[in-house]
């Protein structure tokens, strides 16, 4: 009798090894595992950093443009004061040609800023396409923490499994 349970006891001993190398590499598997996606985050958390400055660059961006709107308004409430200056003032010898000169010197800015604020619009439109992106890449990578966080728990609790059969 005392042999068969030497041998029930040698068979759980090799089957409690076995189980134990088992979970050995599936602790290997989940370490590997957890070091990709910790180097998929770093990734990601250098991408935020870019984002950030990117969403910095539209801030100044965006100030930059609502700065220029209101110049092109200024010089528009400019331009129709002197169209109206010019209308009823009776034009004097050599003023005429002055307010000429200035009525066309506004129109030109004018055209120039109209053509910024085109552009800062342009660029304002792409900033805000890219903002969009970021804010789903940024939404992207906090499920990835979320998904890493797990695996983390998930292979502290294979150690803690592993650590106690071991003392067993």
């Amino acid at each position: 009798m005392d042999n068969i349970d030497n041998a029930d006891v040698l068979n759980q001993i090799k089957h409690l090894l076995a189980e134990n190398e088992s979970l050995k590499a599936m602790l290997q598997e989940y370490q590997y595992n957890t070091s990709l996606k910790e180097k998929i985050i770093q990734e990601l958390n250098l991408q935020i950093d870019s984002n950030n400055e990117a969403k910095s660059q539209f801030d100044n961006q965006a100030a930059e443009l609502e700065f220029l709107q209101n110049y092109v308004g200024d010089a528009k409430q400019e331009i129709a004061g002197s169209v109206n200056r010019e209308l009823y003032l009776t034009p004097q010898p050599g003023m005429e040609a002055g307010l000429k000169y200035q009525f066309e010197h506004l129109i030109q800015k004018e055209a120039f800023l109209q053509t910024q604020l085109a552009a800062m619009q342009t660029r304002l439109q792409e900033l805000t396409t890219q903002n969009l992106l970021l804010q789903q890449e940024t939404s992207r990578i906090a499920g990835l923490q979320i998904l890493l966080a797990d695996a983390v728990q998930e292979r502290d609790e294979w150690k803690a499994l592993a650590a106690l059969r071991e003392e067993k």
